[in-house]
């Protein structure tokens, strides 16, 4: 039986369109680097050298373009009605995201979300999906076997099975995902979460 579900942002729930091109540029300027920056953060993390500062300005580089997407989010399916039903059936449902934490606070008050989630994880918290998850389970003491995760890439699904924990992938545009976990269900519609869960 699932009691809690943990649900990606980006993508699963709404989307953001974050322009990252904008995002490589001025971080290019600002660590002074010819990198494509691909993937990202790791990339971020490679050129800082682990200093702290640098990364964290990096991060809020990062950060200002989120925000700015925020204008211009578009809800995913009806996804914060089905986040309510699912509340309505006294299942914990959790947030996690590679975005910053401003930009869920900004969507938390804007959607009025915050009575939703009993907790939320972001990029100023963990930069990696799998500590994310293992990081919710250890802290909400929750059991991996009760729990579903729900996303929308594949390093969603495989994080979650890692650590046991039951998985989603949302695939909306039923684009072919190569190397899916054998114990994960694909879906075209979150709708299809309330007959699965039942």
């Amino acid at each position: 039986m699932i009691k809690t579900i943990i649900f990606d942002l980006d993508g699963t729930l709404v989307n953001l369109p974050i322009d990252y091109s904008i995002i490589r540029k001025n971080l290019q300027k600002f660590l002074h680097t010819n990198d494509e920056l691909k993937p990202l953060i790791p990339s971020i993390i490679n050129i800082c050298k682990n200093d702290e500062e640098l990364i964290k300005k990096s991060f809020s580089i990062i950060c200002e373009e989120e925000e700015r997407s925020f204008n211009n989010l578009s809800i995913i399916q009806n996804s914060f009605e089905l986040l309510q039903k699912l509340k309505n059936k006294k299942i914990s449902i959790i947030l996690m995201t590679l975005q910053c934490r401003s930009i869920v606070e900004k969507i938390f008050i804007e959607y009025n979300l915050e009575q939703i989630f009993s907790y939320s994880i972001t990029r100023n918290e963990d930069i990696d999906r799998f500590s994310q998850i293992k990081k919710i389970v250890n802290e909400k003491k929750i059991i991996p076997a009760e729990t579903l995760v729900i996303g929308d890439k594949l390093q969603d699904v495989i994080s979650a099975e890692k650590i046991n924990c039951n998985s989603i992938l949302f695939n909306p545009s039923s684009k072919k995902i190569k190397n899916i976990p054998k114990k994960t269900i694909e879906i075209k519609k979150l709708s299809t979460i309330e007959n699965l869960i039942k």
